[in-house]
């Protein structure tokens, strides 16, 4: 379903860093692309690494997977914090989901996360990690935004991929 009939629109930003998540990396932005609900925009990242940076754009060029991302470099201080600064940044959607590189998101991941903003307390909405399901915050409870991303996967094994429902 595209965005649209009153619904804000999403930009899904992606940070990566390094080459080792190729992989992963590229079933993430292939979840982000069969989303039934279609995201505005899809930023990657790629966090001082030049390298990585190229071959993201060279890979674009010769296959034409990757067209419709906008792969840009971070263009802040090195680490996640500076990536999802400069994603924010390049961001035209009214509302900015990220996922990591080592992640893939359900197909109804972003008709879900969209979903949740059509009541006018939700503040920011935090995706869990499976078997978790998502977190609501509420402009009354600003305090759970702590903790809101990059919580530890608890009772699944190490091997398994992380799934962002």
């Amino acid at each position: 379903m595209p965005a649209g009939a009153g619904r804000p629109s999403i930009s899904v930003v992606i940070c990566c860093f390094t080459e080792a998540r190729w992989e992963l990396l590229l079933s993430g932005i292939a979840s982000v692309r069969a989303q039934t609900f279609r995201p505005e925009q899809l930023v990657v990242v790629v966090d001082h690494n030049t390298d990585l940076y190229r071959r993201l754009s060279l890979y674009g060029r010769l296959t034409g997977a990757l067209t419709g991302v906008e792969t840009v470099e971070n263009s802040g201080p090195p680490g996640l914090s500076g990536a999802r600064n400069t994603g924010v940044a390049a961001a035209t959607g009214d509302i900015v989901a990220f996922l990591d590189d080592d992640a893939e998101a359900a197909p109804d991941w972003l008709a879900r996360l969209v979903l949740m903003y059509e009541d006018p307390d939700v503040l920011a909405v935090g995706a869990g990690l499976n078997p978790c399901g998502n977190r609501v915050v509420r402009r009354t409870s600003l305090k759970s935004l702590i903790g809101l991303s990059g919580a530890p996967i608890r009772d699944c094994p190490e091997s398994r991929r992380r799934c962002v429902t």
